[in-house]
């Protein structure tokens, strides 16, 4: 049961390292492989991640387009980079990109062409994974510059070491920002790409709440409070075949299945792990409810089986 990152298309690298010694590799959908950020290679290169291009074509036409997209977004909103206002607007119109073409070229009513729903979908991940590595660096200056007061104040207080007992930063939840977009256009990459076994990991409580709003059934299997991110070798092997346990399909269902017993956390970052359990749905089933597609048949003779989401909080 590989784990699949979701539903962004960036990941920052510390959180890459812990999910990978937490989890094992994990599976990162990206729109286009004409534009990876360095991090992101970089993490591949190491194992920590594995990506995946469900839509391998055209790219230099994708990053094209995004280029003129953030010039038509100053234009039009003053904000190039978020465009925030034009997404809402415009996501899910079948004219959307037909229309701001048209004003790119400063035509007098939009071109007769019809938009590509896939299109459009890479175009906002490719747009969202540059706001999300803009957010990820903006927090990262911000944790410096927190630990920095925080060590002048030590000195001056005759300490060789903050105490570290202020409120830390609070942490960004990116997929707070969109979430019925981002889940909607990232779906298009995952039923592209769909595994035989559905493993869900998630920082984001916006987008795992907006999951158990479109689908009712979903449940909570169990909660680990005030775990280490770095597990032993054989709490892993056992997390993993707990997991394996929850995604077959079995009439017993998850209350049957004892958690493993993890490690608490006796570092400054504890992680908080909850577990849920969305049974007899695969993703052929989460790619037709996300997309907003209808009911989805072409994966419909698998068998059944149920997803699992994690959400880690740190």
């Amino acid at each position: 049961m590989k784990p699949i990152y979701f539903p962004f298309t960036y990941i920052c690298e510390p959180l890459a390292r812990k999910l990978c010694r937490l989890f094992g590799q994990m599976t990162v959908y990206l729109p286009t492989a004409a534009n990876i950020p360095i991090n992101i290679s970089q993490l591949q290169t190491d194992g920590c991640i594995a990506l995946r291009f469900p839509f391998p074509d055209d790219g230099d036409k994708l990053v094209g387009f995004s280029r003129e997209l953030k010039a038509w977004g100053e234009q039009h909103y003053g904000d190039g980079a978020s465009l925030k206002n034009a997404f809402n607007e415009g996501f899910y119109n079948q004219t959307f990109t037909a229309q701001i073409r048209a004003d790119i070229l400063k035509q007098e009513k939009p071109v007769e062409t019809s938009s590509d729903p896939v299109f459009n979908a890479r175009l906002f991940l490719l747009m969202a994974q540059e706001l999300d590595a803009q957010q990820d660096d903006l927090d990262r200056k911000l944790a410096l510059s927190a630990g920095a007061e925080q060590e002048l104040f030590a000195r001056m207080k005759g300490q060789e070491k903050p105490d570290f007992l202020a409120s830390p930063i609070q942490r960004t939840d990116y997929g707070s920002v969109m979430t019925a977009s981002r889940l909607s256009a990232w779906s298009h990459l995952f039923c592209k790409d769909a595994p035989e076994s559905c493993f869900l990991v998630t920082t984001s409580r916006a987008c795992l709440d907006h999951m158990m709003e479109s689908f009712p059934n979903i449940r909570q299997a169990s909660v680990f409070d005030n775990i280490s991110w770095d597990i032993s070798e054989s709490e892993r092997a056992a997390l993993i075949q707990y997991l394996s346990a929850l995604g077959q399909d079995s009439d017993a269902g998850a209350d049957s299945i004892s958690p493993p017993i993890l490690t608490s956390a006796e570092t400054a970052e504890p992680l908080q792990l909850t577990f849920y359990f969305l049974p007899d749905t695969g993703p052929a089933e989460i790619c037709s409810v996300l997309s907003h597609a209808g009911d989805s048949g072409q994966i419909r003779d698998r068998a059944r089986q149920n997803t699992i989401i994690a959400l880690c909080e740190a």
